[in-house]
């Protein structure tokens, strides 16, 4: 195989490539979207909250979005989060204990998460654009060169 043959397939190569981190990186920050949209509304409606309180309190949270689920916790992944050993939690099948910290919890966790998952958007918009900028300007280039200015041996 020519030089420039070799060079357009791996041009082919990388830009398949690109087009496979820019669908990966579009769905990630649909998603990032929706989690923000979906813990911005925890944090203000109350029966939202309830019901999150009920879940961490009977199932451990094992049904709540990763940022408050207590059997696979994120502290040790974020130590920076509010960390499940300093809170007291209620317990659903008896609820005549005293100091029950459940809801502290869930705040403090919906505060840290938000901004966690806000860097985590930015970071992805940012790459996005990056990945179309770079997409733009060298696929074409390098594509032409071969064929315009480069040489014509064959094989």
């Amino acid at each position: 195989m020519s030089k420039n043959l070799l060079l357009l397939l791996n041009q082919v190569e990388q830009t398949k490539q690109k087009e496979a981190d820019e669908r990966q990186t579009v769905r990630d920050v649909r998603q990032f979207k929706n989690d923000l949209r979906l813990l911005r509304h925890f944090k203000h409606c109350q029966r939202c909250q309830l019901e999150l309180q009920l879940c961490i309190e009977r199932y451990c949270g094992s049904r709540c979005p990763w940022y408050l689920n207590l059997i696979n916790d994120v502290g040790q992944v974020y130590p920076e989060c509010p960390q499940v050993e300093n809170y007291v939690f209620g317990n659903y099948w008896d609820r005549t204990e005293g100091k029950c910290e459940t809801m502290q919890f869930i705040k403090d966790r919906l505060e840290w998460a938000e901004q966690e998952i806000l860097q985590e958007y930015i970071m992805a918009v940012r790459y996005l654009r990056e990945l179309r900028q770079n997409r733009r300007f060298t696929g074409s280039l390098q594509f032409l060169s071969l064929f315009l200015g480069g040489e014509n041996n064959a094989g």
